[in-house]
């Protein structure tokens, strides 16, 4: 096979990647070394996912830092239930 068409191949195989849905696999696969910092609003993004640490942002402050688990609090009971145990 040519240079050429080995180049060929790859760019075929990245625009067929790019095309695929972004998965928890998927971007598991793409952080197994490295880091990534999600912002979101909806922390069921984050099932399927090791997740190491969690920082829980309201009005520009940190008010809940924890590790994996508190996704699963956070999507169990919501945001605005951290923000009770805040206020007590």
């Amino acid at each position: 096979m040519s240079k050429e068409s080995k180049t060929l191949e790859k760019d075929a195989k990245t625009k067929a990647a790019a095309k695929q849905p972004w998965t928890a696999q998927r971007v598991g696969d793409l952080i197994l070394n490295n880091a990534l910092i999600i912002i979101t609003h909806n922390a069921k993004i984050l099932e399927g996912l090791q997740v190491d640490y969690v920082h829980v942002l309201d009005d520009a402050r940190i008010v809940r830092t924890g590790d994996g688990s508190l996704v699963n609090e956070i999507i169990e009971e919501g945001f605005t239930a951290l923000k009770e145990d805040e206020a007590k």
